[in-house]
């Protein structure tokens, strides 16, 4: 019988070859095995959590919740006092449905506070109709087959909705029992939130937020930012927060993610809601980056610049003392918004540098967010603050500009940049170790004109929101978590060493699990490297 070498002698033949090599060696990242396939979709969420018009989501800071995934709704555009409004929708034919409708204040929409009244009608025929209700009252019915101005195999709904002295507390929703599809609108406005707890795992649950005066704190609520500190702040795609037409007061709110907190606390008054602080110098914020504390960085669509707001101390829950607030806006970097798509924003902790999706102008660029001087004083609008300023001579340049048409969703994973194009639904996997920044290739969802927010979740799985469907996606890979443990035991150890050793060679053969676990740089080839990056996790 052939003698074989020892394990031992194995072994320090492959640490000399690491020694040698080790500097020309990359790390392996998660996020480029996303790029060889063998992909996982799931959806992780739909409106039965809450979700309506989701427009970003985040991960929390706190290595205790860092489960915790917490998803921002845009909210909607309230229904005008005593009006009669019609709404039509189409579902397909034979279609199971339930109409909802809904008052925030729970007392429905007659007959204490005016004579409100709703009816549904499909075919020509009442299906639900009504008034007097508390908080909601639902209706199911089958569609049916008619004719009518939709397309064909599919069915006219409609809404006729009279509301009352309070029309922005009134809202309705119909949704396809078979596919669980959502049609027609909430009208409630002021943006919420809901936080899957356990996110991706058998036991997830989820849990539905809106703080009492989110109509003015999450206004039109474009993007959310988690820091590290336990605080969250959020942007507000809208001119006015208080629906003054002339007005020009938003910017971006700061709340407490204490549950005991948001949404909890100074609920319908005395004071302001949960909110713990508030700038309104950026109408038509569009995307939002935590800097730490409780400083943040702000995509400006309405001065089409960046601004770094910095909150100072948070006054008390629900108050109104800005006083201590300080902006700086960053004209130079000339960024523009799409009406109603979100732009975000992510600082790479190496490098220090603030990636952007600059949607409007169809690019992702980057500043240095320690460059730039004062160039002079502004006056805030609205309140007053301890400093405004224009600043000049920002360090910026773009990163990538070619075959994207609406970058939204940004987000920074190790040394990899994902960008999500809403036109497409293509998730743009780049390298920004390299200069200039390098394409490494596309995770392709066929989701056109859906996605808005994306993240990488810590144990690499990535994740967006779908803004029109109100849905909650999960990427993963075969890959995830198995990486160098090629004999699947759990551990790093001197067999799995072996074993790729004896593959690399042409002494032994893999079955396809350990092929999957044995390619540790994610280059779709099983060579050397992946010996030597194998030797490193034994060796650590």
């Amino acid at each position: 019988m052939k003698k074989s070498r020892s394990p031992k002698t194995f072994l320090i033949s492959i640490c000399l070859i690491n020694f040698l090599f080790i500097s020309f060696l990359q790390s392996q990242n998660i996020i480029d095995a996303f790029l060889i396939g063998n992909n996982t979709t799931t959806l992780r969420g739909t409106h039965q959590d809450g979700l309506t018009t989701p427009r970003d989501l985040d991960f929390h800071k706190d290595a205790d919740r860092q489960n915790e995934l917490w998803v921002i709704n845009e909210g909607g555009t309230p229904y005008g006092n005593n009006t009669p409004y019609i709404e039509a929708v189409c579902i397909p034919e034979n279609s199971n449905a339930t109409f909802t409708i809904y008052d925030s204040y729970g007392d429905g929409i007659c007959c204490s506070f005016g004579n409100g009244s709703y009816e549904v009608i499909v075919c020509g025929v009442t299906v639900a109709s009504g008034g007097n209700f508390g908080a909601q009252e639902s209706t199911s019915f089958n569609v049916g087959t008619c004719d009518d101005t939709c397309a064909v195999n599919e069915v006219e709904v409609t809404i006729s909705i009279l509301t009352d002295n309070y029309g922005g507390e009134t809202s309705w929703d119909i949704v396809d029992d078979d596919n669980s599809t959502v049609y027609g609108m909430h009208a409630d406005a002021g943006g919420s939130t809901v936080t899957y707890y356990n996110a991706g795992q058998d036991i997830q649950w989820a849990e539905y937020r809106k703080d009492s005066f989110s109509g003015h704190f999450m206004h039109t609520a474009s993007a959310i930012a988690m820091s590290e500190n336990g605080t969250f702040a959020n942007t507000l795609d809208c001119q006015d927060a208080n629906n003054n037409a002339g007005g020009y007061f938003t910017g971006c709110s700061l709340w407490d993610s204490d549950t005991t907190v948001y949404a909890q606390v100074n609920q319908n008054g005395p004071l302001l809601g949960s909110h713990i602080d508030m700038i309104h110098q950026s109408p038509y914020s569009e995307g939002i980056a935590s800097a730490g504390g409780n400083v943040y960085w702000l995509f400006d669509g309405f001065h089409n610049a960046i601004c770094k707001y910095d909150f100072g101390a948070p006054h008390q829950q629900g108050g109104d003392d800005h006083s201590d607030g300080r902006v700086w806006r960053h004209s130079d970097v000339a960024v523009d918004r799409v009406t109603g798509l979100s732009s975000h924003m992510e600082i790479d902790p190496v490098s220090g540098w603030l990636y952007i999706a600059d949607t409007g102008n169809e690019r992702i660029v980057r500043m240095d967010p320690n460059s730039g001087s004062i160039a002079e004083n502004l006056n805030p609008y609205g309140e007053p603050l301890q400093g405004y300023w224009r600043m000049s001579g920002t360090d910026w340049e773009v990163v990538a500009d070619s075959n994207m048409t609406y970058p939204t969703g940004l987000d920074i994973y190790e040394d990899r940049l994902l960008v999500s194009d809403y036109a497409n639904g293509d998730i743009i996997v780049y390298d920004i170790t390299q200069d200039p920044v390098v394409e490494l290739g596309r995770i392709e969802t066929g989701l056109n004109n859906e996605i808005m927010g994306l993240k990488v979740s810590p144990d690499g799985a990535i994740w967006y929101v779908c803004s029109n469907a109100n849905e909650l996606y999960q990427i993963t890979t075969i890959f995830m978590g198995l990486m160098g443990d090629l004999n699947g035991d759990g551990s790093y150890n001197l067999m799995d060493v072996l074993l790729c050793i004896q593959f690399v060679m042409g002494m032994s053969e893999l079955e396809e699990d350990e092929l999957n676990r044995a390619d540790v740089n994610y280059d779709g080839v099983i060579d050397i490297f992946d010996v030597l990056l194998i030797v490193d996790l034994v060796l650590d």
